[in-house]
């Protein structure tokens, strides 16, 4: 009779070990998987700003009235076409620091900033068209943000020709 209860005594406690190494592992592991899944989901915004510069270089190149649609999925983060300043800027809270804290470094045409927070970094990635394209949203001088979502976006880029030495490309 007594060593029934032993064994289970023993199962109880054995489990518990088990339980609590696997929760350390996980603590342990968890920032590590975090900061890996933000490094790919910048690489796939960097990417995704590089499409939407080679579309709207490609729509102005072939001149007024020239359109395309293009889809956008944002998982984390959020995109902004601000119309005030000619940009399209994404920005993320992120486990994984990007770039050197606090310097701009630029990847080709798209700028990077790294803010450092307490346990994190904001990171900033801008694509500038000031003094070569008037950007607008639905034909208005004004800023959109779109939210991380489940669905893709789709938005439709078009060339409204030129107006003085600028370009107007509308996005919607």
């Amino acid at each position: 009779m007594k060593k029934r209860g032993q064994v289970w005594i023993e199962t109880v406690i054995y489990t518990l070990i088990g339980l609590a190494i696997i929760g350390i592992v996980l603590s342990l592991v968890k920032p590590a998987i975090d900061a890996k899944k933000d490094q790919i989901l910048l690489g796939n915004s960097l990417s995704m700003l590089n499409t939407i510069d080679e579309q709207i270089e490609d729509i102005r190149y072939y001149g007024a009235g020239n359109s395309r649609s293009i889809e956008i999925s944002i998982k984390k983060g959020m995109l902004e076409f601000n119309s005030l300043e000619d940009k399209v800027v994404f920005s993320m809270n992120s486990k994984y620091m990007f770039s050197e804290i606090g310097e701009n470094v630029s990847t080709g045409k798209i700028t990077a900033l790294t803010i450092k927070k307490t346990n994190t970094y904001d990171i900033i990635l801008s694509l500038s068209y000031k003094n070569s394209i008037n950007l607008t949203w639905q034909d208005k001088e004004m800023s959109k943000i779109l939210q991380a979502a489940a669905a893709p976006y789709n938005l439709q880029i078009t060339n409204k020709g030129k107006i003085g030495n600028f370009t107007q490309i509308d996005v919607s």
